[in-house]
Order: C-alpha cells, then sequence, then structure tokens
C-alpha cells in the first residue's frame, strides 16, 4: 500500500514520468470571481488525489514523483512521457543565503514538472531555438528590447503554457541517519494563533521550525535500509511510548551514495549536518502545487499534521484521502486570487506553507501569487544592462511580495499587467520563478 514503507526498499524513481489529466466539471474562473472557497477546495483536494496515487509500475511511488525535475530538464535530461533511463531524486537550490533561517532543522526542496511542463520547455522556441537549450540568453536578448511603450499584446510575455501544466515543490526535513538511542523529533505547526507561536511571530514577524510549539518524536519500527546503498545502514527497532510511525505515518526517501545531489542543492543547515549521507531520511514535511487551469494558476500548498481532521485546513478532504494511506495526513490551504476569499480581518487573502514560507520574515501573511506575478527575465535595471543590474532586479522582485518590506511597490500588486514600468526590460515568464532564475544568477547579455 502507497506509504506503508513507501520507500524503504526502493532503488530509484520511477523511470517514466506518468501524465495526468485534471478533471474539472465546473468553471474554475466563476470560482475565483465568486471567491468560492469550497470550491477552490474541492478543486484542490481533488488535484491533490490525482498527483498522489501510486505509479502503475511501483504502488510506492506516487505520480509526481515520477516527474522531471527542474535540474532534469535543464540539462536536458529527462523523458517527456514514458520510458527513458532511470534516474534518482535531485534538488534544485530556490533559497539564498540569509533569507531563510533554520535554526537546527534542516530542508531540502526541489521542483518537480509535470510531462507538459517538459514538453513546452523542450519544444516552446524562442528565436527559433528551445527554451531548455538556453533561454537566459534568447530572453535577456528579446528583453531588452521593451520598455512600457507600443507594447503588443502578449510580446511582453513567454508563449503561455498548457492547461494541463501543473508544477509541485516538496520540502522534504532531513532526518540524519537515525541510530540506536537516538532520537528524531518533527516539527508540528499548530497555526499561528497557537499562543506560543503568535507571541513568536509577533516578536519576529518570522518563526523558526525549530521554535514551532510543538513536535512528534518518530520511531522507525519496520524500516529496513534500501538494498542499492554501498553501505547498509541499520535502523533502531524500538517502539518507545509517545512516538510516531515514521513508516505508517509519513512519506519519506531514503538517501543512499547513488542519488544526486548537486551543488545546487538547497540546503538550509544551520545546524551544519549537509552534505546528505547514506542511511539519512527525507520526511515529507509539506508541498506546494500549482496548476495553470486558468490563466493566473491555482496555488495550493499541503502540510503534515498528526491532528489531520482538525480545523479549516482538514474542510473538505475526500473520502479517498481518509482512507488507510499516510497522504490522509496533510492539511491544505488554497487561493485563486491575491485579494480573495478575504482574511477574517477583511485584509487581503494570505497563504504560506510553514515549512517554507513561514521561516521567511513576514512569510505568513504573503500570497503566492502575487510573488509568482512578477516573475521575470530582466536585462536592465537602473540604466544598466550587466550582470549584477539583473540579478539586482532579480532579488528586489523577489521580496516585493512580503507585506511590510520597503520596497516601493504595493502588496499586493493585484492585476499587475505587462504594461507596468516593473517589467522594463523584460519578458515575464508566465508566474514561473523557475524559469526566470537558473541557478540564481540571471546574467545578461549587451549588445
Amino acid at each position: 500500500m502507497l506509504g506503508l514503507g513507501s520507500l524503504a526498499y526502493s532503488q530509484s524513481i520511477p523511470s517514466g514520468p506518468v501524465d495526468v489529466r485534471l478533471q474539472v466539471d465546473y468553471d474554475l474562473n466563476d470560482v475565483r470571481a465568486k471567491a468560492d472557497e469550497p470550491a477552490m477546495r474541492a478543486f484542490a483536494w481533488r488535484a491533490f488525489h490525482t498527483i498522489t496515487r501510486p505509479v502503475p509500475d511501483d504502488e510506492r511511488f506516487p505520480i509526481w514523483m515520477s516527474w522531471c525535475t527542474r535540474k532534469d530538464v535543464l540539462s536536458c535530461g529527462c523523458p517527456e512521457r514514458g520510458g527513458g533511463s532511470v534516474r534518482s531524486l535531485s534538488f534544485n537550490d530556490q533559497a539564498k543565503p540569509g533569507r531563510v533561517l533554520s535554526k537546527g532543522v534542516d530542508v531540502l526542496s526541489s521542483l518537480f514538472y509535470s510531462p507538459s511542463v517538459v514538453h513546452y520547455l523542450n519544444t516552446q522556441k524562442i528565436y527559433d531555438a528551445p527554451l531548455v537549450s538556453g533561454y537566459r540568453k534568447q530572453l535577456m536578448q528579446k528583453a531588452k528590447c521593451f520598455d512600457t511603450k507600443g507594447v503588443g499584446p502578449g510580446d511582453r510575455d513567454i508563449p503561455p503554457l498548457a492547461r494541463s501544466s501543473i508544477v509541485v515543490k516538496p520540502a522534504w526535513i532531513i532526518v540524519k541517519h537515525p541510530k540506536p538511542g537516538s532520537i528524531a523529533k518533527i516539527p508540528v505547526w499548530d497555526g499561528q494563533d497557537d499562543p506560543h507561536n503568535k507571541s513568536i511571530l509577533e516578536q519576529s514577524h518570522f518563526i523558526n521550525m525549530a521554535d514551532f510549539s510543538r513536535t512528534v518524536t518518530l520511531n522507525f519500527r519496520g524500516l529496513s535500509p534500501r538494498r542499492d546503498c554501498k553501505t547498509q545502514p541499520l535502523y533502531p527497532q524500538e517502539e518507545p511510548d509517545g512516538t510516531i510511525s515514521l513508516v505508517d505515518h509519513f512519506f519519506f526517501y531514503q538517501v543512499c551514495a547513488v542519488d544526486t545531489l548537486p551543488a545546487e542543492m538547497l540546503k538550509i543547515c544551520a545546524s551544519g549536518v549537509c552534505p546528505l549521507s547514506d542511511g539519512d531520511i527525507l520526511v515529507l514535511a509539506g508541498l506546494h502545487v500549482i496548476t495553470r487551469q486558468i490563466d493566473d494558476w491555482t496555488w495550493s500548498t499541503f502540510w503534515w499534521h498528526d491532528r489531520p481532521t482538525r480545523g479549516p485546513f482538514a474542510k473538505g478532504r475526500p473520502p479517498e484521502l481518509n482512507a488507510d494511506s499516510i497522504w490522509r495526513h496533510y492539511l491544505m490551504d488554497v487561493t485563486f486570487d491575491e485579494d480573495t476569499p478575504r482574511e477574517a480581518d477583511g485584509s487581503s487573502r494570505a497563504i504560506f506553507n510553514p515549512y517554507l514560507e513561514a521561516q521567511i520574515p513576514d512569510g505568513y501573511r504573503s500570497n503566492c501569487m502575487s510573488c509568482h506575478r512578477l516573475a521575470a527575465v530582466h536585462c536592465s535595471y537602473r540604466g544598466k544592462c550587466d550582470e549584477q543590474a539583473a540579478s539586482e532586479r532579480y532579488q528586489g522582485l523577489y521580496d516585493v511580495h512580503i507585506p511590510g518590506r520597503d520596497v516601493g511597490f504595493p502588496v499586493p500588486i493585484h492585476g499587475t499587467d505587462r504594461t507596468n514600468a516593473l517589467f522594463d526590460g523584460a519578458v515575464r515568464t508566465g508566474f514561473l520563478w523557475s524559469i526566470a532564475d537558473r541557478g540564481g544568477n540571471l546574467g545578461c547579455q549587451t549588445p
């Protein structure tokens, strides 16, 4: 059954990406216009259930883990659909030094592209070359032509991705190789209204995972090592009182030397325990899921909880996810809009994942769309056209969506269109920062 020792015996990730199509029998643009939160939640749960179903040839893997990672695509090393070579897990750098403080809890992140996104990047041409083959140079060449005057509709944007496009961003907590007598704890997010969490947020405007009000202690009963590891780590088999079974309650991945750990791996390693080594375990704490079912994408986020049937973030979970599956342990929030549905105090819509954005100053008040609407490849900034200028512009726009940042732009930036001065000397990348930023260095091509 999926999730029971889900990756304990796996030798690799499934070899062929599995395609999915989300079946929607109502108008999601109408749902957005009406701020119909129950309908948004119904769609998000359905999408989650679809992508977490087991792959046909190995029920221990969810479909989204058969997809190409961002690194796979940019290195032209992943097939669009079915077949192809066996792949290993890889990670992407999305954090910037000093941006996220983990205070002893180590996290990895990665991006997985559905086959529709991979097909787009492999075939969509800018100046007669596919995006994947060198889009930075191509989009910079295109961007330097633009100011805010006389730009026709669509000229400032890359062509739209297919409606079937899905991008998944998981957040994995690193559990260093557990040994007999060792204790592994997973922070649990009980919300910003929890008195302990609320006090920290009021003082610091962010909260480290290590400071969450509560943790659960894992036991490793029933966990066996991967057969393809060079070493065969042993895991403690005790089941102390008050502990939670990793095998029965979490989706996880056992690290082996065959896994891909590139230089751009996202490492939030305040405790100094990276890089990974054989026997370490990646526990899936949360994940973002975005779909292009509407022009501005749908934005949902999921996070693990030991009391997943309680509270507003459990609402609408379908019966399929209440069955005997580890995916029943995830809570969810969703939005189709930057402003609505409004928060209880009347403020604009906020949506975040406690294992990702809560670590960023004021990230718990942010909105995915307000940030991703600004995704663009820039050539010029403050009259310059060089690598430093483009990187400064990227960093500045990346921070815009955080309320309270002194960046000179309104938040949320609802309805920002292609003629806005924010996009002078830029090409917008369809809400995808992963296209705008390649390895954290945009570069810039001068004439």
